[in-house]
C-alpha cells in the first residue's frame, strides 16, 4: 500500500499575540492559531509519532488528511500559549525536550510535562540531552552515545514510561551523519528526525525523516508548503532536492 506524503512540521517557541518573530525560532499565538485553523478547515488530522512510524511501517491510513506538529527544546510557552490553541482546535503534538534544560530558565518543569503528558495533548520524546553542536564526521561518537543514553534514561524515569515507548529523537540543529545514525539506533531511537523542508514518506522510512520548519511563517507561504507536500509529486522532489542541499553543506561527514 502506498504511503500519501505526511508533513512533519517543526515549531520551537511561541510568543504572546502580537509579538512577531522575536527571534528565528518563535511563532506568534495568533500566527500559530490561523496555521491550525487552516488545517482544521481543510481536514487535517494529527497523528502522534508513535501513528507516524505505524504509517511507514504499512498501517492504514486515515480518511483525512494527516500531519504530525512538533515542538523543539521544550519551551513554557507550550503550556501557557500552545497547549489551548491545540485543545481549542483539536490537536494533538510531539515536544522533544532537551532533558537537562527541564525546569531551567524559560523552558518546562518536570511537573508541567507530566501534567501535560497525562492530559494527552502533548506527546514528550528526546532533543537530546544538551542539545550540543557535535562535529559532523568520523569522530568519536562515546560523549554523543552518553547523552542520548542519559536523554533517553531520563525521559524514562521522569515520565514513568517503558523504553519501548521512548524510540523517538529529534536531532539537535537537524544534523546527523552515519556514525550517529548508527548510534542512536544502538541506544533505542529506531525513528530519527532532521530538519529539512519535505514530508514522509516510505522512501525515508525510519531515518533521517524531514520535518518543516514553520516558525513564524505567514500563513500564505504556510498554504503553499501544506499544498506542495500534500502531493506526492511535491513531496519527493522536495525530499531530493533539500535532501541534496543537506548533503551539500554538511560534506564531509553528512553521508
Amino acid at each position: 500500500m502506498s504511503l500519501r506524503p505526511i508533513p512533519v512540521l517543526l515549531y520551537h517557541r511561541i510568543e504572546p499575540e502580537g509579538v512577531e518573530n522575536s527571534t528565528a525560532i518563535s511563532t506568534s499565538v495568533d500566527v500559530f492559531e490561523s496555521h491550525l485553523r487552516w488545517l482544521s478547515a481543510n481536514g487535517y488530522r494529527a497523528l502522534t509519532v508513535a501513528e507516524l512510524e505505524a504509517r511507514i511501517n504499512g498501517a492504514e491510513r486515515y480518511a483525512a488528511n494527516e500531519v504530525v506538529l512538533t515542538f523543539d527544546d521544550g519551551y513554557d510557552s507550550l503550556g501557557d500559549l500552545a497547549v489551548p490553541v491545540l485543545r481549542e482546535t483539536g490537536f494533538t503534538a510531539t515536544a522533544f525536550l532537551i532533558t537537562q534544560r527541564v525546569g531551567k530558565d524559560d523552558h518546562l518543569d518536570w511537573d508541567e510535562v507530566r501534567t501535560l503528558a497525562d492530559e494527552g495533548v502533548l506527546d514528550f520524546h528526546s532533543h537530546s540531552h544538551t542539545h550540543q553542536r557535535w562535529p559532523l564526521g568520523p569522530v568519536s561518537v562515546d560523549d554523543l552515545t552518553d547523552d542520548l543514553e542519559t536523554s533517553r534514561q531520563t525521559l524514562i524515569t521522569e515520565l514513568g514510561r517503558s523504553a519501548d515507548e521512548l524510540t523517538f529523537l529529534a536531532w539537535p540543529y537537524g544534523r546527523t551523519c552515519e556514525a550517529w545514525d548508527a548510534a542512536a539506533l544502538e541506544v533505542g531511537f529506531t525513528t530519527q528526525f532532521v530538519v529539512q523542508r519535505g514530508a514522509v514518506t516510505r522512501r525515508e522510512r525510519h531515518l533521517r525523516l524531514p520535518r518543516l520548519m514553520v516558525d513564524g511563517m505567514p500563513l500564505p507561504r504556510f498554504t503553499w508548503w501544506m499544498r506542495t507536500l500534500g502531493t506526492r509529486s511535491g513531496a519527493h522532489t522536495s525530499n531530493r532536492t533539500f535532501g541534496t542541499i543537506r548533503r551539500l553543506r554538511s560534506n564531509p561527514g553528512y553521508i
